[in-house]
């Protein structure tokens, strides 16, 4: 809760424990969903989607 504020950006994997997203977004922060797959690819190809 004190590494997150109003208007940050949360990677959350899903599914997953709701706290993990749900609380970020209480406390303002836009959540975007990680959907874990069963095929995964490597985690920077994966997560190159979310950079802005």
């Amino acid at each position: 809760m004190a590494a997150v504020e109003p208007g940050d950006h949360v990677i959350a994997e899903w599914p997953s424990y709701t706290p993990l997203y749900e609380i970020p977004r209480t406390l303002g922060a836009e959540v975007e969903y990680w959907e874990l797959l069963e095929s995964l690819r490597l985690l920077g190809e994966a997560l190159a989607e979310f950079d802005r």
